[in-house]
């Protein structure tokens, strides 16, 4: 070690050896410092750059939740209806005035329906699920949005609610059939709004 030590100061001594490494020394400085500021730059503009984690996962799970209920590609979806009026029959409802009301508005915003020529769908798909429960003066509407949905153990294909909306209400004292009908319509009016907003969120641009 000694020996060693003594040939490198004795190296050292002659001025030009000298000179060089105190060049050396300060480039590996110079070097060390470009390398640090890089590293803190490249670690600032990360933070700066990329979004809160909390804010991205919070959007990303409120995305995947929207598509997960309303999205199917625009593909055309079926309606079932089904309206029960009950003994006193104090709603002068139909089947299929429910029905057409309900496709006026999916048509009017664009969203395809699946009929075959007798108005009924012929495979298994997406579909609405309009329903009206009319008991002495109480009623209850309730508006379902089911898809169909893959079991990945089975292979198979189902249909599954994956939204849902409704009100229960009541008449009060009005013996009118007409004015009774307009209030339910009034209601789905507002549940069918509801829907085409979030179903075109997940769908417009393949709506188009």
């Amino acid at each position: 070690m000694n020996a060693c030590f003594a040939d490198f100061r004795r190296w050292y001594e002659v001025p030009e050896h000298r000179e060089k490494t105190v060049i050396m020394y300060l480039t590996k400085r110079k070097f060390r410092k470009v390398l640090i500021f890089n590293l803190l730059f490249a670690l600032l503009a990360t933070v700066a750059c990329d979004p809160a984690p909390t804010g991205t996962d919070t959007t990303s799970k409120e995305d995947i939740r929207l598509k997960f209920r309303f999205f199917n590609n625009c593909q055309p979806i079926k309606l079932l209806i089904d309206v029960s009026l009950g003994k006193e029959n104090r709603v002068n409802l139909t089947e299929t005035e429910l029905r057409n009301f309900i496709e006026s508005r999916l048509r009017s915003a664009r969203i395809p329906i699946e009929l075959n020529e007798s108005g009924k769908s012929t495979r298994i798909a997406d579909h609405l699920y309009a329903g009206v429960n009319i008991v002495g003066i109480s009623f209850t509407k309730k508006l379902e949005f089911n898809k169909v949905l893959e079991d990945p153990l089975s292979s198979t294909y189902g249909t599954a609610m994956t939204w849902e909306t409704g009100t229960f209400g009541h008449f009060g004292f009005s013996d009118s059939v007409e004015e009774n009908k307009a209030l339910i319509l009034s209601g789905f009016q507002n549940h069918l709004d509801e829907f085409i907003t979030e179903y075109l969120r997940a769908n417009q641009k393949y709506c188009e």
